[in-house]
């Protein structure tokens, strides 16, 4: 279950980030090691585009409690302050200049919180420079880190941050989400799936046409089976060639989609697209061979012998 905050939907994950960091504010004494830690620092884990930094947003609108979470939200408010990479790095030189400007009062709130982006990418002396940070933090100063893997970072800064884990939405919510947001927009649910409601990744692929292409690709080369003349998969597949993330996507799109397509069949309801001579056993056995070639991509399997291999698999799905 989950509820919406100014238009934000909360999951289970999200909605424990909020009630920690008005736990850390209500009672910044409480000896409760959770609500205790927050006050200090607080570390988001997920994955990249699952809405870490949207979360650790609301968490400082929640901590701050100054009627401003429209300000917080945009990144425009004062004393909500974001430390993001540059040239994939965030150097030492970033954590000094946090430490100095954490030191001078704030603005208009009662604290500070300083929202630092993929610490993941900190240097070794960035984060042994953060680490003094948090050993010695200034008063009325948070912060709040997200991270995609918290094994990147120093045991010893782990040790002194609550972490919280934010998870993908389920890929139905995830495309109700984005349908709120852009209407009803071609590819919607089945991007959701492909990207397992990972949102960012998701509306990433909506902007990007490349992504609403693979969608056609996948019908054509369902029908390209059952055509009565030469066998064109080859032709469809040659545009994947040496770029194994978006034959992985392609993949897994190919899969969903088949399935998709296989229970609407099953209902009675067959695409239009998809060749009459498709069946429903036909579908699951290409969504089955989708899966199997995702996981040999995974294991490095050369291109030439994965796509061969791929390539007489379904050619003998018709068989």
């Amino acid at each position: 279950m989950g509820f919406e905050k100014n238009g934000l939907y909360l999951d289970a994950s999200r909605k424990k980030v909020l009630a920690i960091a008005k736990a850390g504010r209500d009672d910044p004494l409480d000896g409760g090691n959770t609500v205790k830690s927050f006050c200090h620092a607080i570390l988001l884990e997920g994955e990249i585009g699952s809405g870490r930094y949207t979360a650790a947003k609301l968490a400082a609108s929640e901590k701050l409690d100054c009627g401003r979470e429209d300000l917080i939200m945009r990144g425009i408010y004062p004393d909500v302050i974001t430390i993001e990479q540059e040239k994939g790095i965030i150097s030492v030189d970033k954590i000094r200049a946090m430490k100095a400007d954490a030191a001078i009062l704030p603005n208009e709130a009662e604290g500070k919180v300083y929202i630092v982006r993929d610490v993941q990418n900190m240097t070794a002396q960035a984060q042994n420079a953060f680490l003094k940070l948090l050993e010695e933090p200034p008063k009325r100063v948070s912060f709040i880190l997200t991270v995609d893997n918290r094994a990147k970072l120093l045991e010893t800064i782990v040790s002194r941050v609550a972490v919280l884990r934010i998870d993908n939405f389920t890929p139905e919510k995830c495309a109700e989400i984005l349908k709120n947001k852009y209407g009803p927009k071609e590819g919607i649910d089945e991007l959701s799936r492909v990207f397992e409601g990972n949102i960012g990744k998701t509306e990433q692929a909506l902007k990007d046409g490349k992504n609403l292409e693979m969608l056609d690709t996948c019908v054509d080369l369902i029908n390209s089976i059952f055509a009565s003349g030469g066998w064109e998969g080859l032709e469809l597949l040659s545009g994947f060639e040496k770029d194994d993330e978006r034959f992985t996507a392609f993949l897994e799109m190919l899969k969903t989609q088949c399935i998709k397509f296989a229970v609407e069949k099953s209902k009675g309801n067959s695409d239009v697209r998809i060749n009459r001579l498709v069946r429903s056993d036909h579908l699951l056995k290409i969504a089955e061979i989708a899966e199997e070639t995702k996981n040999d991509v995974e294991q490095n399997v050369r291109y030439p012998l994965l796509l061969a291999t791929f390539a007489a698999k379904l050619r003998r799905v018709k068989t």
